[in-house]
């Protein structure tokens, strides 16, 4: 599902497997602070500059310039057109790109209940990676399936609705990193951010980690409510002390931790596209991490909008490690992430939608093994 949330920005560190790929390079100085470890295409920068923020060679027009995504924009000139002709129907069906909804296989799924004309809704079982046996049931939308409904509820809440939409490529390699490394989140409070409807990565987590608690949020009441639903669903063999969901919106001026309290780990997938609302989101991780905690995210490239967001990060204090996809260490989701790619460049597709991102955020120069 879309999501929101973020990770820490800052200076480069040794990474702590082998090498960097040959597309990475390294800040070599405390200039490149809010650098890290960053693709090498990506500016034009001397090594030495002390210009980083600035230096990014990209287009800025190319961003997106409004926390509403450009599929949500096209989503909703559907549902008022479709509202205009008073067609009278509650669900209508967007054609996504094939290359934008099929999904990388790394959390492989089957439909057990498919969807109707009397409902966009299916249930779909996941399988869990490294857990044979393991899975994890969830109800959530046909791929492309929108309600009329969506455009009010989006509106009321200021939230979109891409959550709604399908589970996206981001938060399945986001719930595939978490089943590969579990263990590592016992006896941690977890939240996820946008978790959107499926809260996959979160229910993946809950099924195979004895977390003391994980708490899926998104701003979208619909997504949330949906998502409760699945966490209920599959609490009877939750590893996972606490397992819950909860409505979370990004406000620089809110303190989320008063509700929620502290987190060990925050993580997140395709939150970084909505630019307007990046000082809320640091703000939002400043409040919820606790000391020593950690982000870890997945996002698409998307212009330059990671690059904007890790500016702002960067300006809170917040060290970062940038991967691409792509060099990840897991093999088999390298694979999967070159394969789609190469089927998004043939797709038409925008071709930084497929530009998949690993991000690890923190704040302490002692938290090095995570990145």
């Amino acid at each position: 599902g879309a999501a929101r949330n973020a990770r820490r920005g800052g200076r480069a560190h040794p990474r702590s497997r082998g090498a960097p790929p040959e597309n990475l390079r390294v800040a070599s100085s405390d200039d490149e602070r809010g650098r890290g470890w960053w693709p090498e295409d990506w500016h034009t920068a001397d090594a030495k500059s002390s210009t980083a923020p600035s230096s990014y060679a990209h287009d800025r027009s190319r961003v997106v310039p409004h926390r509403t995504s450009a599929l949500w924009k096209k989503v909703t000139a559907f549902v008022l057109a479709a509202r205009a002709r008073k067609q009278g129907k509650q669900f209508f069906r967007i054609d996504l790109s094939g290359a934008v909804q099929s999904g990388l296989g790394l959390v492989p799924s089957g439909v057990v209940v498919p969807a109707s004309g009397d409902s966009p809704f299916e249930e779909r079982e996941y399988h869990i990676p490294f857990y044979d046996g393991n899975t994890v049931c969830i109800r959530q939308r046909a791929a492309g399936y929108i309600a009329v409904e969506d455009y009010d509820i989006a509106k009321s809440s200021g939230v979109d609705n891409t959550g709604n939409v399908c589970v996206w490529k981001c938060e399945e390699l986001l719930a595939y990193e978490l089943a590969r490394t579990a263990s590592r989140y016992a006896g941690r409070r977890v939240m996820e951010l946008g978790a959107g409807m499926s809260a996959l990565a979160a229910l993946v987590l809950a099924q195979v980690s004895t977390a003391q608690a994980i708490v899926a949020t998104d701003g979208n009441p619909q997504a949330v409510s949906i998502a409760e639903e699945n966490i209920q669903r599959n609490a009877s063999h939750a590893q996972a002390r606490e397992v819950r969901g909860g409505t979370l919106l990004w406000n620089r001026n809110e303190d989320p931790s008063s509700e929620y309290g502290k987190f060990d780990t925050v993580v997140a997938s395709d939150c970084l596209f909505f630019v307007d609302y990046h000082e809320d989101l640091v703000h939002t991780i400043d409040c919820l991490v606790a000391a020593g905690g950690e982000v870890l995210m997945y996002a698409a490239r998307r212009g330059d909008s990671v690059e904007r967001f890790l500016e702002v990060a960067a300006s809170a204090g917040w060290l970062y490690h940038v991967q691409p996809a792509v060099h990840l260490d897991d093999e088999r989701a390298s694979r999967a992430v070159r394969s789609v790619r190469s089927r998004g460049a043939r797709s038409g597709v925008r071709e930084d939608t497929f530009e998949l991102l690993r991000i690890v955020m923190w704040k302490s120069s002692e938290d090095l093994e995570f990145a």
